[in-house]
């Protein structure tokens, strides 16, 4: 039901006004003025949207828009304004309804979950639906912006800001606009700091960008958060450049940890030629592109989903900028307590991580880290993930215990009409970096899970998981394969690889460097590696089911491990299993295993062979057995 707030006098309307005006340019005051549009001319104070934002002066405002209008064709023109909110009424709200500027106690509208009055654009190339410029900070609350359309080498269909300041958006939605880039929203932080928070019951829906950022487009010193429910970044597409979902160009940084919209992952069922859902790139700057996921709600753990590249990246695609004689800038992923799943892309279905090159050859690659916090090799005093400031500062949480989390899962390299390819899951060119721990890899179909290019002796790719579980893939070649030569570098340790079917007669091809450690392979009818690893210490701790490609060293045992139940995905070891209590402490020995269990916990009823740790992604509780796994078995996919 809709409250009606009697209007204060007009005389004493304009006297409030006139001291509210002066002790703006002083002090702001709490309470912000509140302007009318509608159709009534006795009780509104506008007629149309423009005429109250070119009103507004330093006070903080609210222009409340109410449904006595259709606001069509709308190219409204926002600069300098220092605190302006936007503001939709439902159905039934006159301008009378709507509460004068000092009206107590403020009324605002109910807490809808959907929008309450649509904006629209021209259709005719009129322009953005808000063109926002210079020192600015606004709030967007229950509005649907909709119908814009540039030029193709213009940004911002639904949304333009271009300065510095904020831009808030709640319970709206984006949608359906078109422009050469940013279609839905483009921030441009270029001239000064600028931030996107895109909050509860926001959507940016079904926006196309002639060329990159179908939904969302940041560059400059711009920010975006997106990390409360009920946020989605859906079906909008850029078919012919970057970014379906999201465009971050560096030195923009993202942190995106809303657990999405009704079951859907925050950014969903994207599509663009590179980055289906999130692309981050660097044109030029010395500072690095950023993009964090993480998880804000336990149960909802943050999931980036069913987006798709009909060239490279389905879920994310990554290309830093490399000049000579500078330090160039990175593209960097920090993903912690996350679901990559159902993404597709012919190649890289999940992740692509590209290089580039200066004059002189020498290679800056994208840089990948999964629960972790790495160094770049080419900046060993940076800590790019938390630069800013932890995750956990922003809302960051562990997923709960029974939500499948830290997986990328169901990720396919296939073209749009949904044929296989040659593709991997995860692609890592020259210098590209993976940095992994507590990651579980399952049902993805692909020639490989992972692929380094290794062409060029500077700067390897380089990639080191720990605690991951490699199970129930389907790969028409080696699970992990470095090719066009042998400059990669990949170490595994304290893995699982099992239950997968490989079309090779391997499971990893490392003609680079291949590091086992503290290991599980069980693929039966399959060697461990082509070529064989040579030296003795780039294999220990290692069971598998043949050991003829491994080192001949006593902690390197052949055999079958006994899985609780690996039929139905379950690759935890049961307590006769070899394996248990196998291995030394050493330099590579994760802190918790892919459980978030303590690694190195020594089974009083099982003897050592080197040392009281397990072998592969999981480590024994004491509180388990063979016939009581509920503590200690996890989630199980299947």
């Amino acid at each position: 039901m809709n409250r009606r707030v009697p209007l204060a006098p007009t005389a004493l309307i304009l006297a409030l006004a006139g001291k509210a005006f002066a002790a703006c340019s002083i002090n702001p005051i709490v309470l912000p003025l509140h302007y009318r549009v509608g159709a009534d001319p006795q009780a509104c104070q506008y007629g149309d949207i423009q005429s109250a934002i070119d009103a507004v002066g330093e006070c903080p405002t609210i222009i409340d828009i109410t449904r006595e209008h259709l606001y069509t064709h709308q190219h409204l023109g926002i600069a300098d304004k220092a605190n302006l909110t936007l503001q939709g009424w439902g159905d039934g709200v006159t301008c009378a309804d709507v509460p004068g500027p000092f009206t107590f106690p403020p009324y605002a509208p109910p807490e809808a979950t959907a929008p309450l009055v649509t904006i629209t654009g021209s259709s005719d190339g009129g322009g953005s639906v808000l063109y926002v410029t210079g020192t600015t900070h606004l709030s967007v609350r229950n509005l649907t912006l909709s119908g814009g359309l540039t030029c193709t080498g213009c940004s911002g269909g639904g949304i333009y800001f271009s300065g510095q300041g904020s831009l808030a958006l709640t319970r709206s939605t984006v949608s359906f606009n078109e422009s050469g880039y940013g279609a839905g929203i483009e921030v441009d932080g270029s001239s000064g700091p600028a931030t996107l928070t895109l909050g509860s019951d926001t959507l940016v829906l079904s926006n196309t960008a002639d060329t990159s950022g179908g939904g969302l487009r940041i560059e400059g010193d711009a920010r975006l958060y997106a990390l409360e429910r009920n946020t989605l970044v859906a079906y909008n597409h850029a078919p012919n450049g970057y970014g379906g979902g999201l465009e971050v160009l560096g030195p923009a940084r993202a942190d995106i940890g809303s657990s999405g919209y009704n079951g859907l992952g925050v950014i969903y069922g994207n599509d663009a030629a590179y980055g289906g859902g999130v692309d981050i790139l660097n044109f030029g700057d010395s500072a690095e592109a950023i993009v964090r996921v993480f998880t804000t709600d336990p149960a909802q753990p943050v999931q980036i989903a069913q987006n798709f590249a009909s060239h490279t990246g389905g879920a994310f695609y990554l290309r830093p900028y490399e000049a000579l004689g500078s330090a160039g800038g990175g593209a960097i992923l920090c993903a912690y307590d996350f679901r990559i799943e159902g993404n597709a892309a012919q190649e890289g279905a999940a992740i692509y991580a590209d290089a580039d090159y200066d004059g002189l050859g020498n290679p800056l690659g994208g840089a990948v880290a999964l629960n972790a916090n790495p160094a770049p090799y080419n900046d060993p005093a940076g800590r790019p993930c938390v630069k800013t400031e932890p995750p956990t500062a922003l809302g960051a949480v562990a997923c709960a215990a029974d939500s499948p989390c830290n997986t990328l899962a169901a990720n396919k390299a296939e073209d749009a009409g949904g044929n296989p390819t040659g593709g991997s899951i995860v692609l890592m060119q020259n210098a590209a970096q993976l940095v992994g721990d507590r990651v579980n890899i399952r049902h993805n179909t692909g020639a490989h899970l992972l692929r380094q290019i290794g062409d060029i002796d500077i700067g390897p790719p380089r990639a080191t998981l720990t605690n991951c579980l490699l199970a129930g893939n389907t790969v028409s070649g080696e699970v992990i394969a470095q090719t066009d030569g042998e400059d990669s570098v990949v170490t595994l340790a304290s893995c699982t690889i099992a239950g997968n079917s490989i079309g090779a007669p391997y499971a990893f091809l490392a003609p680079g460097a291949l590091g086992l450690y503290d290991s599980i392979i069980d693929q039966p009818g399959r060697a461990t590696a082509d070529p064989a690893i040579s030296s003795p210490g780039s294999a220990q701790n290692v069971l598998s089911n043949d050991r003829s490609t491994l080192p001949d060293r006593p902690d390197i045992r052949e055999g079958e491990p006994s899985f609780v139940d690996a039929v139905h995905g379950d690759y935890h070891l049961t307590h006769a299993s070899l394996g248990v209590d196998f291995a030394p402490p050493n330099t590579y020995t994760p802190h918790a295993d892919l459980d978030r269990k303590p690694r190195v916990v020594d089974l009083v009823n099982v003897p050592d062979q080197y040392g009281p740790m397990d072998l592969g992604a999981y480590e024994i509780q004491p509180a388990c057995s063979s016939a009581d796994t509920v503590f200690c078995d996890g989630f199980d996919l299947d």
